[in-house]
């Protein structure tokens, strides 16, 4: 609402902003030694709040807006826990159903990677200590977990049923979790953090993607969990870093995408997104940002602006990268 008034000049947007803002401060319920809103303060649940709020007191100049937000950091901060190799991990989701109650998610969506990147931009916004030290232990955790092999990294999604599932994109893979090393380093400006978030997106230079998928791609083509994730990484890290390797792989992969024919709801030569990516038997085609064809005409038109020299994307308040092209 509020970026439709800058866009229209309407005020009435920016009134509706607010109030709905309003109410999601008043919604907030006192636990522990701060807020909540749900039982799951990952990305997908309060950790989005959190981003929210810390845009909104920008945007409103609101001090009760950014205190919201960091009380509700102080709760996700104390409901941490402390990992045996060093570091803090949470359970950023309830389990799936399928899932054990206990399933560890690492992952960006729903667990520990992306409330590290929630705890880096608390920082970053309030530079209060106590929220960049449960960034970098955060980072800690997920480092203590990776797989490193030669200049990639990996860390895997554990399935109960699909225990060697490797999602690539936003919410389980590489594609989310780069976002929160691109972020520290944003803040630490730590070199550590830049060559971690390289590592990685190497992973998928590496393994000669989109040729040769990680098993869990299989037709999958969504922001989500899919190719096309990959390809908004790979375009990010090129407006951030400057380096051509990252273009060139972008253009590669979206070759190869344009190229394939799905044909999931009778209609012939539709470039349709699938999904879920890890149980091909029940694909479907779906229309939105995350696991549809708005994500993936996204990406294309990231491509497209980058090879005509006039990148400037609309990013999402999880994502670090720079939204223009690197001069």
């Amino acid at each position: 609402m509020n970026e439709t008034r800058k866009a229209t000049g309407n005020e009435k947007f920016r009134e509706a902003a607010r109030a709905i803002t309003d109410y999601i401060v008043q919604a907030a319920k006192s636990i522990g030694s701060g807020f909540a809103w749900s039982d799951a303060p990952g990305i997908a649940g309060d950790g989005s709040i959190v981003l929210y709020l810390l845009y909104a007191a920008r945007e409103f100049n609101s001090v009760l807006y950014g205190i919201t937000a960091e009380r509700a950091g102080d709760h996700i901060l104390e409901i941490a826990t402390n990992e045996r190799h060093g570091g803090f991990s949470w359970s950023g989701f309830p389990a799936f159903p399928g899932l054990p109650q206990d399933a560890y998610l690492p992952s960006f969506e729903d667990g520990t990677a992306g409330i590290t990147y929630v705890f880096a931009r608390l920082y970053g916004e309030t530079n209060k200590a106590r929220f960049l030290f449960a960034a970098k232990q955060g980072a800690l955790h997920l480092q203590s977990i990776a797989t490193h092999d030669c200049n990639a990294a990996l860390i895997s999604h554990p399935l109960s049923d699909l225990p060697d599932s490797q999602y690539s994109g936003f919410c389980h893979g590489p594609a989310g979790t780069a976002r929160t090393f691109f972020e520290l380093y944003k803040i630490t400006r730590e070199p550590k953090y830049q060559a971690l978030a390289e590592r990685l997106a190497q992973t998928f230079l590496q393994r000669s993607f989109p040729e040769n998928k990680t098993p869990d791609c299989n037709n999958a083509v969504c922001q989500c969990c899919g190719s096309v994730a990959v390809i908004d990484l790979f375009i990010e890290m090129w407006a951030s870093t400057g380096r051509l390797d990252y273009l060139a792989s972008a253009q590669r992969a979206t070759r190869q995408l344009v190229s394939r024919k799905f044909n999931l709801d009778g209609k012939e030569n539709q470039k349709l997104p699938v999904w879920p990516p890890a149980k091909p038997w029940g694909v479907c085609a779906e229309s939105g940002y995350d696991t549809g064809a708005a994500g993936v005409g996204s990406a294309l038109l990231h491509v497209h602006l980058a090879e005509q020299g006039r990148y400037n994307a609309i990013l999402r308040l999880d994502n670090p990268f720079a939204n223009q092209g690197h001069a």
